[in-house]
């Protein structure tokens, strides 16, 4: 559970030990370390990772607090680890994490264009998590943010790959975000082509309207976007 958690259950023994004998103690113990448990269970340990810009050596490290992104690695890519497995428990609570984080990015002006999820620490996925992630999937497709997800291994990274059509979900953090690079290379060339044919062609040219951020599980109607004190400790391009 954690030092925390077991000296809190330690200390509710003790009282109610002293209090009201060994029998009803033990008792309340049980019932507070499973109530704990079923608290983290629920509760997916998200971390957003970080890595200087200026040291391609350095290991990404979980960020106590929101960072900015063009001043990191990552630059446009948002880059978070969960601690544990994803299964039903915890799912929907995944999704509505990343959401926030997306949009208090949104709100800072720095809304990121891809995501990565790092699941080197994931060790078991269910229908539900997949169902969950395929969802957001289709949520940013329509918003043109890629997803990658790295480090991932045995049935995790067996079932990200089949059933969500990804690339390959083994690769670390630096090659998903190299392929996004490629990426947005190949769109700025793209629309830079575009620009100069309509100036060839006298046609004015319309600024891209603005991307708006729109969520993806309408049942979530109340939204905190207080993260300043944000400090919990916790890939191929996607295939049309």
């Amino acid at each position: 559970l954690g030092a925390g958690k077991d000296l809190l259950v330690w200390f509710v023994a003790f009282a109610v030990t002293t209090a009201c004998g060994a029998l009803k103690g033990v008792a309340v113990a049980v019932a507070v370390s499973l109530l704990l448990v079923l608290h983290t269970v629920a509760t997916p340990n998200l971390t957003v990772l970080r890595k200087p810009a200026n040291d391609a050596d350095a290991a990404w490290r979980s960020s106590p607090s929101l960072i900015s992104l063009p001043a990191e690695g990552a630059r446009d890519a948002l880059v978070v680890r969960v601690e544990g497995p994803l299964w039903y428990a915890n799912a929907e609570r995944f999704h509505e994490r990343i959401e926030e984080l997306e949009l208090a990015y949104a709100r800072r002006g720095e809304a990121p264009q891809a995501v990565v999820l790092c699941a080197q620490s994931v060790s078991f996925l269910d229908a539900t998590a997949i169902s969950v992630l395929d969802e957001m999937v289709a949520s940013w497709r329509k918003r043109n943010v890629c997803f990658y997800v790295a480090s991932a291994y045995g049935q995790p990274k067996a079932l990200l790959e089949a059933a969500l059509g990804l690339g390959d979900c083994g690769r670390g953090i630096d090659d998903c975000l190299s392929c996004q690079n490629t990426l947005n290379e190949r769109r700025a060339s793209i629309r830079a082509s575009s620009s100069a044919a309509r100036r060839r062609r006298g046609s004015s040219v319309v600024a891209p309207a603005p991307k708006v951020f729109v969520r993806s599980l309408p049942s979530f109607q109340h939204l905190s976007t207080d993260l300043a004190g944000w400090d919990e400790s916790p890939a191929g391009p996607l295939h049309a």
